[in-house]
């Protein structure tokens, strides 16, 4: 049983999937308290499918970018887990995960974040005979996303109907905005147990956030390991 978490931004989620079959997902307004809310809404999800955190036999977490705190959290609550419990982890970028939600799309794929200061964390994929990488994840300004979408693109990620309308101002009829076909958890439940099928696992010790920015007041640091509270049975 593979547990997945995303403390990426507000929206927060986790997933229980049995390899490729998605069992159960839960997600939640977090705002700025993921450190309090993360925990108990692990507990409270394994207990509602019957679940013990004995029986978790991986774990896979978004690695960012999004959100400084968020992503701390996510981190060392997931590295705590792994380490514990002596289980894989893998990370999966935050706009991945957002970009494969519209997989099924001929089109390519910009998956955004806003990233402060008028700009935006992007990257942009495509799905060619198999998922692609077009361009791998950076800051953006907002005056220069034409430069990266110069062709129909689907636009997804974190973005709101206000920052939808300065796309269609700036890109035109290359800014198409789709209803995707898989949250954005259980996206990155599906990529997550792609890597660990083929033991493309990542070191417990070493994993860290992806921060293409550094907070504004205080340097980024290493994510402390949070140590479950989780009861084994």
């Amino acid at each position: 049983m593979l547990l997945t978490i995303d403390t990426s931004s507000s929206l927060s989620g986790l997933c229980l999937a049995q390899g490729k079959h998605v069992i159960d997902t839960f997600t939640w307004q977090c705002e700025r308290n993921h450190a309090v809310e993360l925990l108990p809404n692990i507990a409270n999800l394994l207990e509602k499918n019957h679940i013990s955190v004995a029986s978790l036999s991986g774990i896979i977490v978004a690695r960012g970018p999004g959100s400084f705190n968020g992503l701390r959290v996510g981190l060392g609550c997931a590295k705590g887990l792994a380490f514990s419990l002596s289980l894989p982890i893998v990370g999966v970028s935050t706009l991945e995960a957002s970009a494969f939600q519209f997989s099924q799309q001929r089109h390519p794929i910009c998956a955004m974040f806003p990233a402060g200061q008028n700009s935006f964390s992007c990257a942009l994929y495509q799905h060619q005979n198999k998922w692609t990488c077009l361009a791998a994840e950076s800051i953006v300004p907002l005056g220069d996303i034409q430069k990266l979408v110069t062709c129909p693109t689907v636009i997804g990620g974190d973005i709101t109907q206000e920052t939808q309308a300065h796309f269609k101002a700036i890109l035109g009829e290359n800014a198409l905005f789709l209803m995707p076909t898989l949250s954005r958890i259980a996206s990155l439940s599906t990529l997550g147990e792609n890597l660990l099928s083929c033991d493309q696992k990542d070191d417990v010790a070493t994993l860290q956030p992806l921060y293409l920015r550094s907070p504004h007041i205080t340097k980024a640091k290493t994510p402390e390991t949070i140590t479950p509270a989780i009861k084994q049975s």
